[in-house]
């Protein structure tokens, strides 16, 4: 179970009460560890056809058609289905040239293994819709899972209180003991109780590695690297430095990149040189009055404007108050014809005010 999959997982946990790693255990138990199947270069979702559930949503000419091709059988596993990813999806597509909302509903869909018929129970509009969600990532799959779940009052009880038996009997049916279904589910719980990955933790070794603290493997595991880059982040942020990750949470993370954006538009005033001052008096109340993104690109063309203007000025050795006339006077209009491109009359209005 990769990182990425762990964060999806918890955050269906926590939404719908279920411990994480109970939720992990099915999810892992039903989809037998493979969570999408590559098909012609795209990630689907696990799905198994029915052929006894297709012949039973369909009738007449339709139904006669689907038989002869060898889609449809009136008993369960009446027909063999393909075991290849690409088999299923091919013997999936035959089904639906016959009926689309028929094959949809014969089928199971995603590491929940839920059935298309369920479709209006489970609040879909339409068998079609149903599909579109759970082939929406991984995202999809956990959302129509815990959906099926939270809708049967004894399985959600079950996998609350870690009654594997229970669950199994519900989730699969009373062949479950003969498949040794609970036991599977609790050995898997036990596993991801005494995993180290934490869906968290991966969160948050992503936007420390954003702002360049921390330059491990993202693994989700509270590991030496990951202390490390806490203390980092907490050192310069002003929190407590103690490494823990447990104390560090995404909204802190979000703070201390919201202030720094706010530090770094204010800082984009240009200075150059012995202009630096005349420059920064035009561009100053510019700043104060607005810090959006189409300001700051604005700020950094007049800088790059007046950088070449100091340049030509060096070339021509004025005096350094001749020097700093002219620089004000480029910069100024250099943000005139900008700002009036960029924010219309009205901030150009407000730059001749300051002025």
């Amino acid at each position: 179970m990769t990182p990425s999959i762990a964060v999806a997982i918890e955050k269906y946990a926590k939404k719908y009460g279920f411990e994480p790693a109970a939720l992990k255990a099915v999810a892992f138990v039903e989809s037998g560890g493979t969570f999408f199947w590559t098909v012609d270069g795209k990630a689907l979702p696990p799905i198994r056809p029915e052929v006894h559930k297709f012949y039973q949503f369909l009738s007449g000419k339709k139904r006669d058609e689907a038989v002869r091709q060898g889609l449809a059988h009136p008993q369960m596993n009446g027909i063999s289905i393909p075991n290849s990813w690409v088999g299923r999806y091919d013997f999936f597509e035959r089904m639906c040239r016959i009926d689309e909302a028929a094959a949809i509903k014969a089928t199971s869909w995603g590491i929940g293994q839920v059935m298309g018929f369920h479709y209006d129970f489970l609040g879909f509009a339409s068998p079609q819709e149903l599909k579109k969600y759970a082939c929406s990532g991984i995202e999809g799959q956990m959302g129509l899972m815990c959906r099926f779940i939270n809708k049967n009052p004894a399985i959600n009880a079950a996998l609350k209180n870690k009654n594997w038996a229970a669950f199994a009997k519900g989730y699969n049916g009373p062949a479950y003991a003969k498949n040794k279904y609970d036991k599977k589910l609790k050995e898997a719980y036990e596993k991801f109780l005494k995993s180290p990955i934490d869906g968290d933790v991966y969160l948050i070794q992503e936007r420390l590695q954003e702002l360049g603290f921390y330059t491990g493997k993202l693994d989700g595991i509270d590991g030496p690297l990951t202390a490390a880059a806490v203390k980092k982040f907490q050192g310069a942020a002003g929190l407590v430095v103690d490494g823990n990750v447990s104390t560090l949470t995404l909204e802190k993370i979000d703070e201390y990149l919201a202030a720094q954006s706010s530090k770094n538009a204010r800082s984009k005033i240009p200075t150059i040189g012995a202009a630096g001052a005349a420059a920064t008096t035009v561009v100053k109340p510019v700043v104060e009055a607005i810090t959006s993104g189409d300001l700051v690109d604005t700020i950094d063309k007049t800088r790059s404007i007046a950088e070449a203007a100091h340049k030509l000025l060096a070339m021509v050795n004025l005096p350094s108050v001749i020097s700093a006339v002219v620089m004000a006077a480029v910069v100024g209009f250099s943000l005139y014809v900008l700002l009036k491109n960029v924010r219309g009359d009205d901030q150009v209005d407000y730059l001749d005010r300051a002025e």
